[in-house]
This record gives structure tokens, C-alpha cells and sequence, in this order.
């Protein structure tokens, strides 16, 4: 009669490190791809003079030169969005006010993976235009800066505009320091003198199918580990009993005699847990349930501790060798075996017990 073995849920403990680094790299990918939405706060427009406005683009530009400065790149952002008018006293003690706007050096400085050479260039541009600005022959109004500024000002000031500055929250400051490390190491395999400015496509495009791809391969290993703990049931070779044999543990355990004497102790191995399985359940000591799994077999016998200590050790050696295709040699087939007969000698000890008990309570 064919007959077939259930797999046991695998320990805890065995893939525990395993599911935690899944878990680390999935939630890692998770914030690099869907950030986190940050609360906005309000900031006041600020008007500065154009000595602190110099003085700020040098410290940009300094900040800008550092390699591990890209943590304080959103701050700088932060302190360019605000300034919204440069004061200028010119020699002739005139006052003049000029509107800036700095949105795009803002963006630039909020990137991910920040364009230096870009930035360099913008620090450039607004460095020139700041030293024409004393030279203007008069004050500027709005409208004479710029004669379409009123109907520009209309439409900036809808509410869909009104967007203030944000300061990042815990979670998206991780999130960029990720980013920022992951582009600081980059770094370091490529030349000191090489221009990023037309070759961000490398970090915004290259880099994210690279982690993609990782984060795959961990999706793939986790699932297959994950199914390998589920409950499998695998059919025993049919051909070496007929439908009409009955399926007992003294046969199972001639049957791995049989077995292991022409070399095939894998087969052996498994004929002798089934051995076992089936002589608990003759001597009432473990029912033996073909839709039972190896775990629910120990948890069955957890109130004796000898008697679970030795099918523990059974359990293990046979799950290495015929679920884990583990190699067993003549020697390690032997051990087994004498486990296999050190159970057997603790279920006839326990038997005897047993009867003495039903012998002197018996009037």
C-alpha cells in the first residue's frame, strides 16, 4: 500500500536572519520609492543686503565643494527659498531693491543625487547678476523689473502655488542619508576630476534598475524559503509494497534494512522514521496521522521529555537527508540507526512501565 511522509514545518531559528535582512532591504526600498509626504511650515520672506547675499553664495559655493556635505544641502535650500529681495545702497546713497526668486537653485539643491556641476554654474550666473545690480541706473519697480510682473503675481498667488518650504521629516531625512551614502561611495570608483553635470542618468535611471533588480532577487529567495516551510507531502516509492501489504513498523523496518545493504541510505533513512512513527503508534504512545506534520508529531509527546529528545534527534537527521538532499554516509546511516533503537529501547521501557502501573491498580 503506498504511503506517503509529511515534511516538518522547519524551525523558527534556522531562517530568522534570513527574514530580517528581507525585511530591512524591503523596507529600505519601500522609502527610497515612495517617499514619505512632509508637513509644511510657513517661512517669512526675507530681504537681505548684498553683502549677506555674497557672503551666502560663497558659503554655498564652499558647502557645495565639501564631499561629505550633502547631508546639509536641504537646509541651504531651505535658507535660498526665503530670500525673496536683495537691498543694494549705491554710492550715491540711493536704495535699490531687487525681487530674486531662487525656486530652481532650491530644486537643484533638493535633488537626490545633486547635479554639482550644475549648481557650480548656477552660483556662477547668479554672481554676475549680482554685480550688475548696482549699476542699474535707477531703482526698479516690480513692473518696470518686469511689466508682466502684475499678472504674474495674479496668477502665483493662487492657492495651488501657495506651497510653503518643508522641513524633512525622521523619515525622510534616513531616506536621503541612504541616498547620499549610496552616492558617496559611487563616487569613490570615479575620477576626482569628472563632471557630473551630464551624467546624472547614471544615478537617476542606472542606479534604481540596479536596486530593483536586488530587491527582486530577495523578493525570489524569500518567497522559495517561505514555501519550503509550508507543509509538503511526498509519495514514497509505491513499487516496494503492493496494495494489498499491510503497512507496519517491523516491515518499514525491514524494508530499510533492505535498503541500506544495497547503498541507498537516504531511502533507508526514511523507511526507519517511518518505522518509528508507526511502532508509537502500535505501542500507544503517538498516533501516527498521515496529514500530520513532523512538529505536530513532537508537540504530541512535549510531556515526555526523554521520549521527545530522542524523535527530535530522529526528526532532524531526517529532514537534512530527504528533504535537504543532505549526503549520508555508511557511518552517519549507522548513527541514525542506533538512535532509531535507543527510541525503541525507551518506548519498551515505557511499556513495561506502563503495564506494572495497570498491574497494581488492578484489584
Amino acid at each position: 500500500m503506498a504511503f506517503c511522509f509529511h515534511k516538518r514545518i522547519v524551525r523558527g531559528t534556522r531562517y530568522d536572519w534570513l527574514t530580517a535582512v528581507c525585511l530591512c532591504l524591503l523596507w529600505a526600498g519601500w522609502l527610497i520609492a515612495f517617499p514619505v509626504p512632509v508637513a509644511a511650515q510657513d517661512n517669512a520672506p526675507q530681504t537681505v543686503t548684498l553683502e549677506e547675499y555674497r557672503a551666502l553664495l560663497a558659503e554655498s559655493r564652499a558647502l557645495v565643494a565639501q564631499d561629505d556635505a550633502l547631508g546639509e544641502f536641504p537646509a541651504l535650500a531651505d535658507r535660498w527659498e526665503v530670500i525673496t529681495a536683495v537691498e543694494i545702497t549705491r554710492a550715491d546713497g540711493t536704495t535699490l531693491t531687487v525681487p530674486v526668486q531662487h525656486s530652481y537653485l532650491s530644486h537643484l539643491l533638493r535633488a537626490e543625487i545633486p547635479n554639482f556641476g550644475l549648481l557650480r554654474r548656477t552660483f556662477n550666473a547668479l554672481d554676475t547678476a549680482a554685480d550688475s545690480w548696482p549699476l542699474a541706473p535707477q531703482p526698479l519697480s516690480p513692473a518696470e523689473y518686469n511689466p508682466d510682473r502684475a499678472a504674474l503675481d495674479d496668477l502665483l498667488a493662487r492657492p495651488e502655488f501657495q506651497a510653503a518650504p518643508s522641513e524633512p521629516n525622521l523619515v525622510e531625512r534616513i531616506r536621503r542619508q541612504m541616498l547620499n551614502f549610496v552616492n558617496n561611495w559611487l563616487v569613490t570608483f570615479l575620477p576626482q576630476d569628472v563632471d557630473f553635470s551630464g551624467g546624472g542618468w547614471i544615478f537617476t535611471i542606472f542606479l534604481p534598475v540596479v536596486l530593483g533588480v536586488v530587491l527582486t532577487l530577495v523578493l525570489v529567495v524569500a518567497i522559495r524559503r517561505l514555501a519550503t516551510d509550508f507543509v509538503t507531502t511526498t509519495a514514497v516509492n509505491e513499487q516496494a509494497w503492493s496494495a494489498g501489504d499491510p503497512l507496519t513498523a517491523a516491515a518499514a523496518y525491514q524494508q530499510a534494512q533492505t535498503t541500506s545493504s544495497a547503498g541507498d541510505y537516504r531511502t533507508a533513512v526514511r523507511y526507519l522514521y517511518l518505522s518509528t512513527l508507526l511502532a508509537l503508534d502500535e505501542r500507544d504512545l503517538l498516533r501516527y496521522d498521515r496529514a500530520a506534520t513532523n512538529r505536530e508529531y513532537l508537540r504530541r509527546i512535549a510531556d515526555q521529555p526523554d521520549l521527545h529528545a530522542l524523535l527530535s534527534d530522529v526528526v532532524d537527521v531526517f529532514d537534512r537527508v530527504w528533504y535537504g538532499f543532505q549526503p549520508i554516509s555508511r557511518d552517519t546511516y549507522d548513527t541514525y540507526a542506533a538512535r532509531v533503537a535507543d527510541l525503541q529501547r525507551q518506548r519498551r521501557r515505557r511499556r513495561a512501565e506502563r503495564e506494572q502501573t495497570d498491574e497494581e491498580i488492578a484489584p
